[in-house]
């Protein structure tokens, strides 16, 4: 009773904060917000509605949106609904047939992205080209699976097309309460089978293609082995930091790297793209300044922005483009776009406009919890920057980590106690030793200079080993985690309530 009495007394309240804040706030932002929301209600549903049917509803809205004021959140919102289901329902129909399902089947395929290597075992993805088995299988072609090769005598390349005998069974994840979700992931990354290859010593390479993006990263990746041969989580780090592959961090040390807080630091994110990008923008001022009179000619824009947003391009490529990659590239390319058009957004529309970009790109971003950290963490310094407090490290991080307390219980129902703390510490020293040092070694690489490059690698694997041994013992403190109750529709509420009275408070 308690609880239904405090819920009527907050809800007029809150009505009226939602009312006020729809009044003061761009029509824009509400449009992206109601996007965001319509991209997020596919993960509420037990089965999803006919896609077509909300597509066209939202279209009907948007020719009212001039006659009705609340026809353009409600058409944003029924658009991304649609646009999600769409893509959802498109994926979701593509099954492998159970009577196919651990038989031996023959096909062709491109190697898609990073092979990941452990010893003897490579598990890699692979785009279908063909297969010879059955008609009944081509629904599978240009779709990706996900093989196992164990005791691998083969060597995969990205690119690499070959043609393999594989045992393939539907996606599935695993029973037990509270496992990772492992069926999400194979549906968050399209994968319509995964199984392992038959007779591995029998596959055949039919074509491989020299170059990309992808080759630059395993061999750059390679190198890292060679040269950090005795320190293997330093070594990881660095693979993490320099080509964006992570798989040398499972287990262990991603708990640890979640318990304390510093796992955005351990692979390229918006921080570190931000990082380069403002880099390369100050050595470009330097290379420029004896030249001032070039300013005649072209425009200060053009030499400035556009080598640094390539640099931050070049930098993201060599992750893999991952979801916290493109947001930041998106929030760069608006800032670029708007210093060309003499515009100055604010960091709260740049962040609502990228999210809705990525959304619209790739609506299965939805599921990554990287997204939702992402980009909150600059959605709270956004709504930092428009209270007008003044932005510094020491004070960041406590209204940082007190911005995502409510996302942090949702996604891991932990919240770690010396996160603030840590990061305080950690965060100067990758933007001003690790990252300039692991770009460095990149750049080494590149110029195949390898003795400079296993020098540095050797000294900063020793640093960061060093490092991942204070983080864990950091973890075994009595008081580094608090693991909260879970939270009820009223406390949801409330953290509604609270946002959206900030929000008429400061806009």
């Amino acid at each position: 009773m308690d609880n239904i009495k405090i819920f009527n007394r907050i809800l007029p309240r809150l009505a009226a904060q939602i009312a006020n804040a729809s009044l003061v706030c761009k029509r824009s932002e509400i449009s992206c917000c109601a996007m965001v929301c319509g991209f997020s209600i596919p993960l509420l549903c037990r089965t999803l509605p006919p896609s077509a049917g909300l597509l066209i509803i939202g279209l009907i809205l948007c020719l009212l949106i001039r006659r009705l004021a609340l026809a353009a959140p409600v058409a944003a919102l029924l658009l991304a609904f649609g646009w999600a289901c769409y893509h959802f329902e498109r994926h979701a129909s593509v099954q492998l047939p159970d009577r196919f399902a651990r038989v031996n089947i023959e096909l062709e395929g491109t190697v898609s992205g990073l092979p990941l290597v452990a010893g003897d075992h490579t598990r890699l993805q692979l785009q279908i080209s063909d297969q010879f088995t059955n008609p009944e299988l081509d629904l599978l072609t240009g779709r990706l699976i996900q093989l196992n090769c164990y005791h691998c005598p083969l060597h995969f390349k990205p690119h690499d097309r070959w043609r393999l005998t594989v045992r393939l069974k539907r996606p599935n994840g695993f029973a037990s309460w509270g496992s990772f979700d492992y069926e999400k992931y194979l549906f968050r990354h399209r994968i319509v089978a995964r199984g392992y290859i038959r007779a591995a010593d029998t596959g055949q390479l039919l074509s491989r293609r020299d170059g990309g993006v992808q080759q630059a990263r395993q061999r750059v990746g390679e190198s890292l082995q060679r040269l950090v041969p005795d320190h293997a989580i330093g070594r990881a780090i660095i693979t993490a930091l320099i080509v964006g592959d992570r798989s040398g961090l499972s287990g262990r040390p991603m708990e640890v790297f979640g318990q304390t807080g510093v796992g955005h630091l351990m692979a390229i994110s918006g921080l570190h793209i931000g990082l380069v990008f403002f880099t390369a923008l100050l050595i470009c001022r330097v290379l420029f300044w004896p030249f001032g009179r070039i300013y005649e000619w072209v425009p200060r824009p053009t030499l400035m922005l556009l080598p640094a947003w390539s640099a931050a391009l070049v930098y993201a490529a060599m992750a893999g483009f991952p979801v916290s990659t493109q947001r930041a590239l998106i929030m760069l390319s608006v800032y670029v776009a708007s210093r060309f058009l003499a515009r100055a957004p604010g960091l709260r529309q740049v962040v609502l406009l990228s999210a809705v970009l990525i959304l619209l790109h790739d609506p299965f971003s939805i599921l990554d919890m990287g997204f939702w950290l992402s980009c909150g963490a600059v959605m709270v310094i956004a709504l930092i920057c428009d209270s007008g407090e003044k932005l510094s490290l020491l004070r960041l991080q406590p209204f940082l980590w007190l911005g995502m307390l409510p996302l942090t219980v949702i996604l891991f129902g932990q919240v770690s106690l010396v996160s603030p703390l840590l990061n305080l510490v950690f965060v100067p020293v990758f933007c001003t030793v690790v990252i300039p040092l692991a770009l460095m070694i990149l750049v080494l690489l590149q110029l195949e200079w390898l003795t400079p490059a296993a020098w540095i690698a050797a000294w900063l694997g020793q640093g960061l080993e060093f490092a991942y041994r204070l983080l864990d013992w950091t973890t075994q403190l009595p008081f580094a985690l608090w693991y909260p109750p879970g939270l009820g529709p009223l406390d949801y509420l409330l953290i509604l309530f609270a946002l959206c009275l900030y929000l008429s408070n400061n806009t």
